[in-house]
């Protein structure tokens, strides 16, 4: 009797299992169906006339699909550009400088960032038990935790008085002290597990701080970096407002789309040539996630079984 009991109390508890399972994932299931379908509406109303659009917001384009209009397209792609004045000359930036900018402030500050990064939580990570080193980490967590309101003023006007305001060298200023925020925390983490025994070995072998730095420690940790960096470029890739506050003159894609769905004058101010835009936007991020897909849930799997 007490064995047939326990038998039927454990196949209670795995019923009981089961249906939390199912439900989370009905549940993960209509989400994901619910992200997909914000895709395929707007790859469908992109190749839609403006005209009918107001009629036929949510069907398919009218007639087969060589009949559809790829003209959006090919009018973000010539049209879709963002003015401004420089020295009381103006300045009209179209998709492909938009697309070099983009470019260049996705790779700049992900890697000033997190190379300065990486290298304090090397620092503090290899020296736990200088003042220093307990110092920055413990501050970092309390600035994570402090909102700081309200500075934007006073460092617009500092940036505009050392002379990097509106140019690329406010990213390299700005990364140099980038290190504030959760990629420390991981990296001290993740380079702490580097064994201290291999430090040791190449030191007894003549190598040098650096050496060890550059060839022991950083080789080990270079996913992770890898990781962090593409998680930076596409937040970089999509962001208009570091564009909008403090670089105008070098616009980006993500900027541009926004200046055109602010606009009320053009073609441009109507939904499909809009999300046209946004549909170029997200090709070359959508491109990247299927090129690194494998290795960002693999290195995700990894430091969950380090655990």
């Amino acid at each position: 009797m007490e064995k047939a009991a326990r038998k039927k109390a454990k196949r209670i508890k795995l019923s009981s299992a089961s249906v939390t399972v199912i439900i989370l994932l009905i549940f993960l299931s209509v989400y994901a169906l619910s992200l997909l379908y914000m895709y395929f509406w707007g790859l469908l109303t992109s190749l839609k006339l403006n005209a009918e659009f107001r009629t036929n917001l949510y069907g398919l384009p009218k007639g087969w699909p060589w009949e559809w209009s790829f003209s959006n397209y090919s009018w973000a792609f010539n049209n879709m550009a963002v003015t401004f004045y420089k020295n009381n000359v103006r300045v009209d930036v179209y998709l492909a400088g938009m697309l070099k900018n983009s470019v260049l402030y996705a790779l700049i500050s992900p890697f000033v960032g997190l190379s300065v990064t990486w290298l304090i939580a090397y620092i503090i990570a290899t020296f736990p038990k200088k003042f220093m080193s307990k110092f920055v980490f413990r501050l970092n967590i309390v600035l994570m935790m402090v909102p700081i309101i309200g500075s934007l003023p006073s460092a617009l006007q500092l940036y505009k008085a050392i002379g990097i305001y509106d140019t690329w060298f406010y990213l390299v200023f700005v990364g140099l002290g980038a290190f504030i925020g959760g990629n420390l925390i991981i990296f001290h983490t993740y380079i702490g597990t580097v064994a201290k025994e291999l430090r040791e070995a190449a030191s007894i072998d003549g190598a040098g701080n650096l050496q060890i730095m550059l060839r022991v420690v950083f080789p080990l940790t270079a996913k992770m970096y890898g990781i962090l960096f593409l998680l930076g470029f596409i937040a970089c890739w999509n962001d208009y407002m570091t564009m909008l506050i403090w670089l105008p003159s070098k616009p980006t894609i993500a900027f541009g789309i926004y200046k055109v769905s602010a606009t009320t004058t053009t073609d441009g101010s109507w939904p499909p040539p809009q999300i046209a835009g946004c549909m170029l936007l997200a090709l070359p991020m959508l491109a990247v996630f299927l090129v690194f897909k494998d290795k960002i849930i693999g290195q995700v799997t990894m430091g969950a079984l380090k655990g």
